[in-house]
C-alpha cells in the first residue's frame, strides 16, 4: 500500500518547464521533476551525492528520446534510486532502489 502512495506522488508530479542540466544529458524540464519525486519519496536533499540522467533512445543509440533515466547516488548506501521518466511529460513512470539503499514504498532489485 505504501508503494502506491509513494508512485502515486511520484506520478502526480505536475508538468515542470524550463531548460537543466543534470549530469551529460541536457533535460528540458524535468530535472525539476527529478528533484520534486526525490523530496516527496522522503529523501532528505543532503543525502544526495549526485544525480545523473541518462535518456532512453528508441531504438539506436540515434533513435529519438522517449525516457529519462535519473541514477540517484545517495551518501547514506551504496546503491542508487532509480526514477524513470516519460521524456514528453516528465511524469515519473516508476521508481526503484538498487543495491542497499532502501527508501519506505519503493522496491529494491
Amino acid at each position: 500500500m505504501l508503494r502506491y502512495a509513494v508512485l502515486a506522488a511520484f506520478v502526480a508530479l505536475p508538468f515542470v518547464t524550463g531548460p537543466a542540466q543534470a549530469g551529460s544529458y541536457r533535460l528540458d524540464g524535468c530535472s525539476a521533476g527529478v528533484e520534486e519525486a526525490v523530496r516527496q519519496s522522503g529523501i532528505d536533499p543532503a543525502d544526495v551525492a549526485k544525480i545523473d540522467v541518462i535518456p532512453q533512445r528508441e531504438g539506436t543509440d540515434r533513435g529519438s528520446v522517449v525516457g529519462l533515466e535519473a541514477w540517484v547516488a545517495l551518501n547514506s548506501c551504496s546503491g542508487n534510486v532509480i526514477i524513470n521518466l516519460d521524456a514528453r511529460s516528465c511524469r515519473v513512470r516508476d521508481a526503484f532502489t538498487r543495491g542497499d539503499c532502501s527508501v519506505p514504498g519503493l522496491p529494491n532489485y
